[in-house]
């Protein structure tokens, strides 16, 4: 009898336990229901434009779980962890597919389980193709190897792109980059801040750079928040940068502005840059924001892309995917567009391209700077003609 008592007593003890419980779960999902998504620009910095943008996921202003911080605190104390992932990565997509400018890449936090994007791609309202996954460095998927290897493969295998999040913050290091092997690195704000006054993160940062680019890896700085941080990122050679000092995160309607005139002045352009097109032999036209305007027959006829498929896409999203001898992807690292537009130089380039086919072709590329009546650059006309594989191409 005595027996019976203590159970029964430790069993009314827990309902109040029970209660809050599912009063926190119910909690948690009427807040989900509420979830904002703003986006925190990633910068071009060689032409100042943006090149994406990463999803910040926040809770409903009027509640104390406004902050992605509070939100995902209490996901942790309810056991939610995994599940909270899933929410603020469907929340992400689905307004992305409403907000973002279709020529655009989109940038996904997905630390807890990775491997559910790969499932869901089919069924997502985003393009794979435009989809960066950012594993962080600090992410606990880094110590089951095999749960690793498979998340990596089937993200690859549906389209996604890789980026390995927060190098530098002091977590798994060189061990995690060589297991993800990412098609993007991201410096950690620790490692930019300061940099331009502190000679130890500038060998760093210099040799995270050079490892990166050196295996086809595109490298963004994370957390510039001044001029002279600026300066120094731009000095090592980084493309890609976001932070305070580059833009805050923003709602829709502000990107939806900027992408109004942005559009009117690529389409300013784009007469100008269709009047120098070369009369014979392949080629095509981009403006300073690397957009396809013009794209002519005999580039048909290599290539096999039609115009209405390439014209006002990026070159970068366009599926040429250009390639130097060594198999390096140039499109974000050493991509001779941007060269002859930064430099007001030609430039002449022996690239591999992908055609529509899938197969790639060797080609001779020259490109030249377009300038407007006041001399300022506008874009650059790509010519090609087919070229020998290089004998020393291992790909």
């Amino acid at each position: 009898m005595r027996n019976c008592s203590q159970q029964w007593a430790a069993a009314v003890g827990r309902v109040p336990q029970l209660n809050l419980a599912l009063r926190g779960v119910r909690m948690l999902e009427s807040l989900y229901e509420q979830l904002s998504v703003s986006w925190q620009p990633v910068m071009d910095l060689r032409l100042g434009t943006p090149w994406g943008y990463e999803a910040v996921v926040s809770g409903p202003s009027d509640t104390a779980y406004a902050s992605a911080d509070s939100l995902l605190e209490l996901a942790r104390r309810e056991g939610r962890y995994k599940d909270h992932e899933g929410h603020l990565l469907r929340a992400s997509l689905e307004a992305a597919a409403r907000e973002l400018p279709e020529d655009t890449m989109l940038l996904l936090r997905a630390d807890a389980d990775p491997l559910r994007l790969a499932d869901l791609a089919p069924s997502l309202p985003w393009p794979p193709s435009r989809t960066i996954i950012e594993i962080s460095e600090g992410s606990a998927i880094f110590e089951r190897p095999d749960d690793l290897d498979a998340a990596i493969g089937r993200l690859r295998q549906s389209g996604f792109h890789i980026a390995f999040a927060d190098f530098g913050s002091g977590f798994h290091g060189a061990s995690a980059l060589l297991a993800c092997r990412p098609d993007i690195v991201k410096i950690d704000r620790l490692l930019v801040h300061g940099i331009d006054r502190d000679p130890w993160r500038q060998e760093m940062v210099a040799s995270i750079v050079q490892t990166a680019t050196g295996l086809g890896a595109a490298v963004v700085a994370d957390g510039i928040d001044d001029v002279a941080e600026l300066h120094e990122i731009v000095r090592k050679n980084i493309s890609l940068g976001e932070g305070p000092l580059l833009g805050r995160p923003v709602a829709a309607s502000k990107i939806a502005k900027f992408t109004e005139g942005w559009l009117h002045s690529r389409l300013d352009a784009s007469d100008q840059l269709a009047a120098v097109m070369p009369t014979t032999g392949a080629a095509y036209a981009v403006d300073r924001s690397r957009h396809i305007v013009a794209w002519n027959e005999a580039a048909v006829d290599v290539t096999g892309y039609q115009p209405g498929a390439v014209v006002g896409v990026t070159c970068w999203l366009s599926g040429l995917d250009h390639k130097d001898a060594a198999g390096t992807r140039l499109c974000f690292g050493q991509c001779p567009l941007v060269r002859a537009m930064l430099t007001g130089q030609p430039q002449s380039d022996l690239v591999s391209l992908r055609t529509a086919g899938g197969a790639r072709k060797w080609v001779r590329t020259e490109v030249t700077p377009v300038t407007d009546e006041n001399g300022r650059v506008i874009g650059a006309v790509e010519s090609f003609v087919r070229a020998h594989k290089p004998e020393t191409d291992q790909t």
